[in-house]
Order: structure tokens, then C-alpha cells, then sequence
């Protein structure tokens, strides 16, 4: 089995973002379930739809992975911020629980 999940998405215009998460990494610590995002080139606010769309796919299928619930927020990189909190079931199933206008504050996660 592979335990590095990778997950790529070409933007067009030289933008491309990379989402890794290290298995061994999570099955040491599995409250840490933080997947690593890399992004090259510049985002404008005509990617952001394609991108929503194809993070709730990369986030529905590290829940399917790991077999428990997985949790992202979304923070748009649009002039007036807006964040999203989701959770994702193993079972293909995605719940929005809050959002807000402003940008997210991961203490408020306690990180």
C-alpha cells in the first residue's frame, strides 16, 4: 500500500496545487489529520469554483482512506474572504456545518 496520498489539479495559466497526506504519519497520530497543500502560480477568483469542486473530492476520499470523519475548511481567496467548515464521511457523504464572511481563525479549532 502506498502511504503517501497525493492529489494534483492543473489550474491552467501556470497554477497547479498538490495535496499530500503522509499515512504513517496519520496512523502514528490519528488526531493529526492535516494534509499538506502546495500551491505554485498565481490563484484568481475564476479558479475558485474549480477548485472548491475538486477539494471536496480530494476531502471525501481522505475520509474513505482513513475510515472515519475528516474535517476542511474551505477559505476562499476572493477579495471579500468567506470560510466554509465541512465534514466528510467515509461513506461519500459531506456535511457544511459552518461558514462565515471574514477570514478563519484556526484557534478556533485549538491549533
Amino acid at each position: 500500500m502506498n502511504d503517501l496520498l497525493k492529489f494534483y489539479c492543473d489550474f491552467g495559466g501556470g497554477t497547479t496545487c498538490l495535496v499530500t497526506l503522509d499515512l504513517v504519519e496519520y496512523r502514528r497520530d490519528p488526531k493529526n489529520l492535516r494534509p499538506k497543500t502546495k500551491w505554485v502560480g498565481e490563484r484568481t477568483d475564476e479558479m475558485f469554483p474549480k477548485y472548491q469542486a475538486w477539494i471536496h473530492t480530494v476531502n471525501r476520499r481522505i475520509a474513505e482512506t482513513v475510515k472515519r470523519d475528516h474535517s476542511y475548511v474551505i477559505q476562499t481567496w476572493l477579495k471579500q474572504p468567506h470560510w466554509q467548515f465541512w465534514i466528510y464521511h467515509p461513506n461519500g457523504d459531506q456535511k457544511l456545518v459552518a461558514e462565515a464572511d471574514g477570514k478563519f481563525d484556526p484557534a478556533w479549532l485549538g491549533r
